[in-house]
């Protein structure tokens, strides 16, 4: 079983989308278990947690023993080199990108030693990959297999948009009891239909399966939570985590919109071309998302259908992310972790009103801090490992 070593573009996204575009069965345990040690801090009642810092650690533990097979375990450590020299990365990328052509005039001196530090915790994976042998790859799961793979996190940053998409989350819902109150009414109530065996006489049964706050939810019972979904769609549309986007003409062409006296003419782009989409701007119009458009309101799904360049969570066309099953089932699992264990979450104490850090990505300019409350009678079932 050969490794498939490749820098053509399309190959390097068919070997991708063999893996950030499936939720695999082994993924509920280690989210379970990079869940239970972020719970650990947020246990920590009447004292406020950075939530964006802690969720970047704990979506950096999930992604790192998907896709490498080896957590990070940033939460049970204080130093971050990692993470760290990807933030560097992100500053000195996003310089180039907004300079367009001009960007391949920037520098690289200030990002070297970060590159030659995390190119040295990559190789510690790709040599332990290249060290196997056949008959070890053909018994290894799936992500083993290619090369590409074992280069996943570094190549897709599966980390970022999840982790930035969270934070915002729960800096919108420790303003929102209401929100939190239906959210948690939802899990408490929300059931699904399974088919249960029944080993008698009779045929098969129908069984109704709670989620409840006993145990941590399954992927069916998530695909029912209608109103946690409508959640991360408003999350996403207000906070959208790439922030803006651009593309370049490659051939001589135009715009529908944006020529003539009132700006409704087509206008040419030549080619050669930038344009820059703020996506998170064009999410936030009023004539699109209605004159509460810069409101948190996740209910606006329920009579609102965007158009699908309208709304653009994980793009669209070609370019469409290749792991947005993934991305939603990691969000709406960690939400609903979240609420089954606290009842209700508080906005803590900021030094200055939060802002959008507008980098490649649209992170928190300010620590998100939130304190979380238990309920007082409701917990994780005692069978399920709680931190």
């Amino acid at each position: 079983m050969p490794l498939i070593v490749t820098e053509d573009t399309e190959n390097i996204k068919a070997v991708m989308s063999t893996q950030v575009s499936k939720i695999r069965p082994t993924d509920a345990a280690v989210l379970n278990r990079c869940m239970n040690n972020l719970l650990r801090h947020l246990s920590n009642e009447g004292q406020p947690c950075d939530m964006y810092d802690l969720i970047d650690r704990y979506v950096l533990d999930v992604v790192s023993e998907i896709f490498l097979g080896e957590s990070a375990d940033s939460l049970l450590s204080e130093k971050q080199p990692f993470r760290d020299n990807m933030e560097v990365l992100v500053r000195w990328n996003t310089a180039k990108t907004v300079l367009g052509p001009l960007g391949a005039l920037v520098p690289d001196f200030p990002v070297r030693k970060s590159l030659k530090a995390i190119n040295a915790y990559m190789d510690i994976y790709v040599q332990r990959t290249l060290s196997l042998s056949e008959e070890e790859l053909k018994a290894k799961p799936d992500k083993y297999q290619t090369l590409a793979d074992s280069l996943a996190i570094q190549k897709a940053t599966p980390k970022d948009p999840v982790a930035i998409a969270l934070s915002w989350a729960m800096f919108e819902l420790s303003k929102a009891p209401n929100v939190v109150k239906k959210l948690r009414q939802e899990i408490q109530e929300k059931s699904v239909s399974v088919l249960e065996t029944i080993v008698t006489r009779s045929a098969n049964s129908t069984a109704k399966i709670r989620v409840g706050f006993s145990k941590p939810p399954e992927l069916p019972q998530l695909k029912e939570m209608h109103y946690l979904r409508n959640v991360i769609r408003e999350t996403l549309r207000m906070y959208h985590s790439l922030g803006f986007n651009s593309r370049t003409a490659k051939t001589d062409t135009t715009l529908p919109r944006g020529g003539g006296p009132k700006g409704q003419d087509p206008v040419g782009v030549l080619k050669g071309t930038q344009i820059i989409l703020a996506v998170m701007s064009m999410q936030r119009r009023a004539d699109i998302a209605g004159n509460d458009s810069l409101e948190f309101r996740p209910e606006r799904y329920d009579k609102w259908t965007p158009g699908i360049w309208e709304q653009l969570p994980f793009n669209h066309g070609p370019r469409i992310c290749l792991g947005r099953a993934f991305g939603n089932y990691h969000m709406e699992y960690t939400i609903v972790r979240i609420f089954q264990e606290f009842e209700r979450i508080e906005m803590g104490p900021y030094p200055r009103p939060q802002q959008v850090k507008l980098e490649l990505n649209t992170k928190p300019a300010w620590p998100v801090n939130c304190l979380f409350f238990r309920a007082e009678k409701e917990c994780i079932d005692e069978n399920v490992s709680r931190p």
